[in-house]
C-alpha cells in the first residue's frame, strides 16, 4: 500500500501510513514485552499518534499514566486542539490544573487557542 502511494505521486500519504504502522508496531512490542509505560514512552506514543491523527489511540495511551506529567499533558492538549476537539483540550487542561499540574508557556498558548475555538464552536 505504501508503495502504491509513492508510485502514484502521493508520497506524503505513504509516509504517514508508514509512520502510523511503525508506531503501532513499537506500541505493540512494548505491550507484548511488558515494558513499563513511563512518562517518556507515553509522551512519545501520544506525540506519534497525534501526528498520525489517531487521537483515540493518543487518548488511550495518555490515560496509561498513573499521574499527569507536564510534557505528556501538553502533548495530549495539542492533540485535542489540532484534531478539532477544543472542548476536550479545555477539559483536560482544567483536570490537569485540578490535579496540580502547572502549565508552562507552551501549554498556556495552546490552551488559549483551544479556548477560543471552543467558544466559537459553542456559538
Amino acid at each position: 500500500m505504501i508503495a502504491g502511494y509513492v508510485q502514484n505521486d502521493c508520497s506524503e500519504e505513504g509516509l504517514i501510513l508508514f509512520n502510523r504502522m511503525s508506531g503501532k508496531w513499537v506500541h505493540g512490542c512494548a505491550i507484548k514485552r511488558g515494558i513499563d509505560f513511563n512518562s517518556c514512552l507515553v509522551t512519545t506514543l501520544v506525540d506519534m499518534y497525534v501526528k498520525c491523527a489517531v487521537i483515540k489511540d493518543a487518548h488511550s495511551v495518555f490515560y496509561e499514566l498513573s499521574c499527569i506529567v507536564l510534557v505528556s499533558w501538553t502533548a495530549m492538549i495539542v492533540g485535542y486542539s489540532q484534531s478539532g476537539h477544543p472542548t476536550e483540550a479545555l477539559k483536560l487542561f482544567i483536570k490537569g490544573k485540578c490535579d496540580g499540574c502547572l502549565p508552562n508557556s507552551t501549554t498556556l498558548e495552546i490552551e488559549d487557542n483551544a479556548v477560543g475555538n471552543a467558544l466559537v464552536d459553542m456559538f
